[in-house]
């Protein structure tokens, strides 16, 4: 995939730029400290940090909700145009990046800000793709943990049985089984 251009947005597959930026917890080098974590928050805005600060301590009092990961100010934008979300000057949307270990971005979600990001179907798109890394399967729509998965189709029969024990299969060769234990 290359190295990002401005203009043209992370997708799925791409490598994710690594980038350093004051934050409400201090300086953050990205590559860096996602590495010391499992699955972490943090978020980026065009707001400097002192009005992330302020953002946060308001969302906690008024609305009950924590904010314990770090917010980080970009309001020159050179994150923002790191990962293509916004050309210099105009508006990033709000943007859910899920990037593995290896750096690579594997979910990108722009949200309107007049809507909220669905934290719980973040977290359940988390689980899905931890799932399908470890057990070569793949989630339906409206998945949730411990449902029945689709035997990926890059294993056969015999080793789908070795893998899941037995699966369903439907007509059209779509075949089922129980959600690995993790």
């Amino acid at each position: 995939m290359g190295v990002m251009g401005r203009g043209r947005a992370v997708v799925p597959g791409d490598p994710a730029p690594n980038f350093t930026a004051p934050s409400t917890e201090g300086e953050v080098e990205f590559h860096r400290w996602k590495e010391r974590r499992g699955a972490k928050v943090i978020c980026v805005s065009a707001d400097p940090v002192a009005a992330q600060a302020r953002r946060r301590a308001e969302l906690e009092s008024l609305a009950g909700v924590g904010v314990d990961f770090p917010l980080i100010g970009d309001s020159a934008g050179a994150v923002a145009a790191k990962y293509g979300l916004a050309e210099m000057g105009s508006p990033a949307p709000r943007t859910v990046l899920v990037v593995d270990p290896e750096h690579r971005v594997r979910l990108a979600i722009a949200y309107p800000d007049s809507v909220g990001a669905a934290f719980g179907e973040i977290l359940r798109l988390l689980d899905a793709l931890r799932l399908a890394d470890r057990f070569h399967v793949h989630t339906p729509a409206e998945w949730r943990p411990g449902e029945r998965v689709i035997v990926g189709p890059e294993l056969d029969d015999a080793t789908a049985v070795e893998c899941f024990g037995r699966f369903d299969a439907g007509p059209g060769g779509l075949r089922m089984t129980d959600a690995p234990r993790a």
